[in-house]
């Protein structure tokens, strides 16, 4: 998979929904020509198009996800703080990569996972975005890489359908990021896993996620710890004396 950008939102000539794809050379720009692939219409810049429909109200998001080598799989945009239930996002998917690559939590501060052995490798979750690298053995991980790109390009980027019900590109990222939409979270996370996996694959992982998250001392490093927790870790407690 190489990178692939797509502009999520209404058109602005021709209404079409979240058909406004990357029309320029592959290395994309914040300047790089756009176009609508239901009428055709182009433009040269999808920041300022976005920055100019976001004043009439139609709300564009770009939605960017690149693929360097075996070295790293990100949803480059949004960033991570900008997307509702991004922990979670990150537990499921990393838990998927568990269950079906056999992999361990990684106890680093940024979180991931591990896999022991001759073929062994290290993948930490990126700090502010949605993605994993390879700390180390990134060879011995591309099927796992391969993996998460296809959850991330079926999540946030293709159609998605559970059942007969029909979703809009990239619908969690609509989503309100209250508790209450936790749920319809969870519903589109299934639906991404069934379809890569089958459902039993997308039962299995919602079943290791709920298990996981009965113990907040361990899932915290599978989706990595927040500031917060990194600074409660260097915290003395209140009974620390210095000589």
């Amino acid at each position: 998979m190489s990178n692939s950008f797509r502009l999520l939102g209404k058109c602005p000539n021709c209404y079409a929904l979240d058909e406004i794809t990357d029309d320029s050379s592959p290395q994309l720009s914040k300047y790089s020509r756009i176009k609508c692939d239901s009428c055709g219409t182009s433009w040269e810049n999808w920041s300022t198009l976005k920055g100019g429909e976001q004043e009439k109200g139609n709300r564009l998001i770009p939605v960017d996800i690149h693929r360097h080598d075996n070295y790293c799989v990100e949803l480059f945009m949004p960033g991570r703080r900008e997307i509702p239930h991004s922990n979670l996002i990150i537990t499921v998917l990393n838990s998927a990569l568990m269950t079906r690559y056999g992999s361990d939590i990684c106890p680093a501060a940024e979180g991931g996972l591990v896999k022991s052995g001759r073929r062994g490798y290290e993948l930490r979750n990126d700090f502010d975005k949605i993605g994993l690298y390879a700390d180390y053995g990134g060879d011995n991980a591309r099927y796992a890489f391969n993996f998460y790109a296809r959850m991330l390009l079926q999540l946030f980027q293709e159609p998605l359908q559970l059942g007969d019900t029909r979703f809009r590109r990239g619908e969690i990222l609509r989503l309100e990021d209250k508790p209450e939409m936790v749920n319809d979270a969870l519903i589109f996370l299934f639906a991404t896993l069934s379809s890569i996996g089958g459902k039993p694959f997308a039962k299995k992982v919602l079943r290791n996620v709920n298990n996981l998250r009965t113990n907040p001392s361990v899932s915290r490093y599978i989706r990595g710890l927040s500031d917060e927790e990194i600074a409660k870790l260097f915290v003395p407690p209140p009974d620390f004396r210095t000589s």
